[in-house]
């Protein structure tokens, strides 16, 4: 009995250890497959780390850093991809977390630094595969700029190894497709300003209300949180000197700018503005013979198409024509950093048609989108082909690569050329659709028939007039109305949703004066502080108050009268210049600001005007114990800390004469209030502020950054360009390498 006992409780263990290697064996050894290939990936990336280290080191010996006394870094060495690596090297030194933040934005790995306010563009970022689109573009890129582009991830990695104190980093290696990525989030970001997004916006709503689906899209910035830009030109018939002049005014972020330079031995020669701790090159700028300026435009470069998956079989099959097509799905994790700093892992499941990824698929409906040049990618090198362009002619055909997908620009040569362009990949559509809405995926009419050519582009070339602007405005207004392109040539979707402003209205006036510029003049203009809307606002409530003046049975409107009389008198007396002394100024403007979108609906002379007139001065007497308050007492320049936020009133700061765009100024600066300060402090506006001379003897240029190049609060040059900033002044832009050298406050080889 014990022997038989004993023989089934062997064989019971038998048929377990059978089990186990039948069917855990396969199992473990998956698990040590795994934990091998780990190994071996982070083996393999040690090396290329090291190798990229190897480089570095002898990149660094060839390649030296001047930097000015303004801290702004002038970097030279015998080629282009040298001075690539010193430059990125020289600004990691200034900003590298806004460089990170950046390239982790086009990784798809945002939430992992910024928590799940970055999940929605991850998702955005994997749905569209730009990851995988990168990495394609690099292996397809050519040799030289190969080489520039792995210069540049050295650069941070050796950055990296010398700085062990730089936290966070999570990016172990630096790759040369993470630049590549982060491009395109350019081509990505015109989309949530889309009329068709708008659309997606309502279908998401209804799916949450219904429950049907739980997508989240990223958000639309607030309107009233945006300004615009300003850009503008003149030939050589507006020029005291005879040369053409150019005028760099991007309103962006304040703390979002960066300036540098970049010289090598082999034509490389380009000064300029970056921003968002991305562009290998300038945004603008200038090299030796030509210069250029960006302001934002809407061309519809973003298409939203309903696919029918309708299959009775098959879910993953949408109709085209007369024939089923098959979708294609994979999953992604996306990790998203806690509170607490730990990481959670999210898996989303991905689909795209051959339109591009379905952000919403519900009721056998998918919403794909399709985006100008998403996969193509070519950005970073289009802007390195504008930079080494010595004219016209080669500067054009940079531009009509259409890698860069959105953006207005407006150009100046020391041959006396202007020239603007309403830039865009805008693909070639059926005019007779309407593109402003979803339209059918299951047909071929709604096809994309290639992109516009550049010929084919409004745009403007040495208008008779002498001078363009361009303020995010229409391209069909750029200088007089008989020389600006005309609206009737082009199709309705090209052009056609860029409207005009009042900042539009205040540099024509400016440009179209009876005076030429001298390049002095030229920089005054561009911190012009004329309110130009102040006349017709000023008039109309002098017209109020007098009507309600002479009514003597209505107590309310005598009592109003006679409370907003004084402030009225006041801007009565007003030169309308808004000036850091100016208690009008500090009238007109918080009063502006307090109408809000009522300015659009309102008359000048409605007593509507004189009621919020009334709340301006209740609340500077609440706050101030008094309405007269100087502006600069009451508008300041501060900057923010790394994580984004003011100080307020416990922070130094800055007064300042900039002001609300809307009100018609050109120096632009747009403030907030600050919960428990008194004061207003700005966040965006007037950022990388540039003028120019093409003089073919030499170019003459003048610069500023609203705060200074570091973000490193104990550097010297973290708020060295504030108080010029806040008065409106520029500081030199030193371009020759003779000037650099005598105006500089050290120089040295990346690492030292």
């Amino acid at each position: 009995m014990e022997q038989q006992t004993y023989s089934s409780i062997k064989n019971y263990f038998l048929g377990i250890a059978s089990f186990l290697f039948y069917f855990i064996s396969p199992l473990i050894s998956e698990a040590i497959e795994n934990q091998s290939t780990e190994v071996k990936a982070k083996q393999n990336a040690s090396v290329l780390l090291t190798q990229s280290l190897d480089r570095a080191k002898q990149l660094a010996h060839k390649t030296t850093i001047y930097r000015d006394t303004y801290g702004v870094p002038h970097v030279t060495g015998p080629t282009d991809a040298s001075v690539v690596f010193g430059f990125t090297y020289a600004r990691a030194e200034d900003e590298f977390q806004k460089i990170q933040k950046s390239l982790l934005s086009g990784m798809g790995r945002s939430a992992e630094l910024i928590g799940p306010g970055g999940f929605p563009i991850d998702r955005l970022m994997r749905i569209n595969e730009v990851p995988k689109h990168a990495k394609a573009e690099f292996a397809a890129t050519d040799d030289e700029f190969k080489t520039i582009l792995i210069a540049y991830a050295d650069a941070l990695n050796y950055y990296v190894a010398n700085h062990p104190e730089e936290q966070p980093v999570l990016i172990r290696r630096f790759e040369p497709w993470h630049l590549l990525a982060a491009s395109r989030t350019m081509n990505l970001a015109l989309l949530t300003k889309s009329p068709e997004y708008r659309h997606l916006l309502k279908v998401m709503k209804q799916q949450a209300d219904s429950k049907k689906n739980k997508t989240k899209l990223p958000e639309p910035k607030p309107k009233e949180e945006q300004d615009g830009s300003n850009m503008w030109a003149i030939g050589p018939n507006r020029s005291a000197t005879g040369n053409a002049m150019l005028l760099i005014n991007p309103h962006i972020p304040l703390n979002e700018v960066y300036e540098g330079h970049l010289n090598s031995e082999t034509g490389l020669n380009i000064s300029g503005g970056f921003a968002y701790g991305s562009f290998l090159f300038p945004f603008a700028g200038h090299n030796e013979k030509l210069g250029w300026s960006l302001t934002v435009n809407y061309p519809d470069i973003v298409d939203v198409y309903v696919e029918s998956f309708n299959h009775p079989q098959n879910p993953l099959k949408y109709r085209f024509n007369d024939q089923w097509l098959t979708a294609e799905t994979w999953k992604e994790t996306i990790k998203i950093k806690q509170t607490n700093g730990t990481l959670i892992e999210q898996e989303i499941t991905c689909l795209k048609t051959h339109h591009g990824p379905v952000l919403i698929l519900s009721d056998k409906k998918g919403y794909a989108i399709r985006t100008a040049m998403i996969r193509e990618g070519g950005m970073p090198q289009q802007f390195y082909q504008m930079a080494k362009a010595k004219n016209r002619n080669e500067f054009q055909a940079a531009v009509s690569k259409r890698a860069l997908v959105f953006h207005n620009i407006m150009y100046a040569d020391v041959e006396g050329n202007t020239w603007y362009v309403y830039n865009s990949a805008t693909p070639r559509r059926d005019p007779t659709i309407d593109w402003t809405k979803p339209v059918p995926g299951n047909t071929s009419a709604t096809e994309w028939a290639g992109y516009h050519a550049l010929h084919e582009l409004p745009q403007v070339l040495n208008p008779p007039c002498g001078w363009m602007q361009n303020c995010n405005s229409s391209p069909f207004t750029t200088c007089t109305m008989k020389e600006s392109p005309q609206r009737k040539k082009y199709p309705r979707y090209l052009g056609h949703r860029d409207q005009d402003n009042n900042r539009v209205k205040i540099s024509k006036k400016i440009l179209s004066g009876n005076d030429k510029f001298t390049f002095d003049t030229w920089s005054d203009a561009a911190w012009d502080t004329h309110v130009n809307e102040a006349t017709t606002w000023i008039l109309g409530m002098s017209k109020a108050l007098s009507s309600i003046e002479s009514e003597t049975t209505n107590q309310r409107h005598s009592q109003l009268a006679k409370s907003v009389k004084p402030l009225v008198d006041e801007l009565k007396s007003w030169d309308q210049q808004c000036k850091q002394d100016s208690v009008a100024s500090t009238l007109f403007h918080l009063w502006y600001e307090k109408m809000g979108r009522r300015i659009q609906r309102t008359k000048p002379n409605d007593i509507a005007t004189l009621e919020v007139f009334n709340g301006v001065k209740q609340d500077l007497e609440n706050k101030f114990g008094d309405w007269r308050i100087e502006y600069g007492e009451v508008f300041r320049h501060q900057r923010p800390d790394r994580a984004g936020q003011l100080a307020g009133d416990t922070g130094k700061s800055f007064p300042l004469a900039g002001g609300h765009p809307r009100v018609g100024m050109v120096f632009t600066h747009l403030s907030r209030e600050i919960p428990g300060s008194k004061k207003r402090y700005g966040f965006h506006g007037h950022s990388y502020v540039s003028v120019i001379e093409f003089d073919p003897d030499g170019i003459r240029s003048r610069s500023i950054v609203p705060f200074g190049q570091s973000t490193n609060p104990k550097s010297p040059h973290y708020l060295d360009q504030a108080p010029l900033y806040a008065n409106g002044q520029f500081k030199p832009a030193w371009f020759t390498m003779d000037e650099v050298r005598k105006n500089t406050s050290g120089s040295y080889h990346p690492g030292e």
